[in-house]
């Protein structure tokens, strides 16, 4: 059973784009590749065409799942969403200690945290989830528990 993924808009097009991507260029290129390798003749000692089949496998395994996960997305509405809570696309401005931050909230297919992009299901996104501006929220980490206010909410 295929659980039910959260993407901002922009993330569901790009996870579309990548799998039209798989779908077409991705696939014909393995497509071609099988075809060369069948031109070597016998195919039972072949590794190059049982490379390119294996490739092949994994591609389609891979195609079938983002389809499943796009067939159960929900794509947050990021145009009337609403500017007073943190949600799902949200791009909140908070202070934790000293150390001023920005985070986007996104869905966990569309999470880089190296981009300010935090994953709804994560610790972080989790605790933010909800709050409010001026809010203060205990976010726990690895290394013990961030104090942090919200500051802005976008």
């Amino acid at each position: 059973m295929t659980q039910t993924k959260i993407f901002t808009i922009s993330g569901f097009k790009k996870f579309q784009k990548e799998l039209e991507d798989l779908k077409t260029s991705q696939r014909q290129k393995i497509i071609k590749q099988i075809q060369r390798a069948q031109e070597h003749g016998d195919l039972t000692e072949n590794a190059e065409y049982a490379d390119a089949k294996d490739t092949l496998r994994i591609l389609e395994d891979k195609i079938e799942k983002m389809e499943g996960t796009i067939k159960n997305a929900k794509v947050a509405d990021e145009n009337h969403k609403d500017t007073s809570k943190v949600s799902i696309g949200s791009t909140v401005k908070l202070t934790c200690g000293k150390k001023k931050r920005v985070l986007t909230i996104v869905g966990a297919h569309e999470a880089d945290p190296a981009q300010g992009k935090i994953s709804n299901e994560s610790p972080i996104g989790q605790a933010l989830l909800g709050k409010r501006k001026d809010d203060r929220v205990q976010i726990k980490i690895p290394t013990g528990t961030l104090d942090c206010k919200i500051l802005e909410i976008e």
